[in-house]
């Protein structure tokens, strides 16, 4: 077996790996980690972008920055992928939240719905990681030229994480909403 390492590999096993940890973690789990996902997004944005404004200013960072040829966009990039993963590992495992859908009672339904909101959250991570590695800040409104022009010629999972990335960041919410509207068994009196 001849196998091509490519970007649309790489897509593939995140979800593939996302989507495996949410039936290992259940239902409960997940929501808290799709929760975890957007704090992250929001979090590791906010503070790479800072984080840059401080690098570009001159300073005994930036000097030391510059040794280990981090500078410019790539330091940004990077820091925000960090910030990213670490906070959504940390809210994920030691969040000072919990979430209890208590569920259907149903463990074929549990293990659907923690299957759909695992796709979601895939779908969230893996664009959010793509749309970061571009360079673009989604709350600073501020566009660096792009990282990726050749990866997204190249890539057709890429341009559809990059081309679908409202919809990637809407769908968790909107699955949310349905599932609490219609499929949320009603309080007990």
């Amino acid at each position: 077996m001849n196998l091509i390492l490519s970007w649309d590999l790489f897509i593939v096993v995140m979800f593939v790996m996302i989507i495996a940890y949410s039936f290992i973690i259940g239902l409960d789990r997940t929501l808290k980690t799709v929760i975890g996902t957007y704090l992250a997004i929001l979090a590791a944005d906010g503070l790479g972008n800072v984080a840059h404004m401080l690098l570009q200013q001159e300073s005994k960072l930036t000097k030391l920055m510059s040794l280990y040829e981090l500078g410019g966009a790539e330091s940004h990039v990077v820091i925000k992928i960090i910030l990213f993963v670490a906070i959504i590992i940390i809210l994920s495992i030691r969040g000072a939240y919990e979430v209890n859908s208590e569920g259907f009672g149903f463990p074929a339904i549990n293990a659907l719905m923690s299957g759909i909101f695992g796709f979601l959250n895939a779908g969230l991570i893996v664009s959010t990681l793509i749309v970061y590695v571009s360079g673009i800040s989604l709350i600073g409104a501020k566009t660096t030229e792009s990282n990726i022009i050749d990866i997204y010629s190249s890539s057709q999972y890429v341009q559809y994480m990059v081309d679908y990335y409202n919809l990637w960041f809407a769908m968790p919410v909107v699955a949310l909403v349905i599932w609490s509207i219609f499929f949320k068994r009603s309080e007990e009196i």
